[in-house]
């Protein structure tokens, strides 16, 4: 059963589909698997790891909870 964020995100099934927006994760085989489209799936792959890597360290390097908390005490502490 596809989830709302367009995958199984119980994680027992297709790749959801906000991982292939953001060029983390490869698309799905279907079909036949054929020798070269295994070869093109695991080189995709390969970029995204590289792409995923990116994004992690630009995560690991924000402070996601200032902009929050900030947001919260000017509307908690506005006269």
């Amino acid at each position: 059963m596809t989830g709302p964020l367009g995958g199984d995100e119980a994680g027992l099934g297709a790749t959801p589909l906000w991982l292939g927006w953001l060029g983390v994760a490869p698309a799905p085989l279907t079909g036949r698997i054929t020798a070269g489209r295994l070869a093109s799936a695991v080189a995709e792959a390969v970029l995204c790891r590289t792409r995923a890597e990116e994004i992690a360290g630009r995560i690991a390097a924000e402070d996601g909870a200032a902009p929050v908390v900030e947001a919260v005490e000017r509307a908690c502490i506005t006269p």
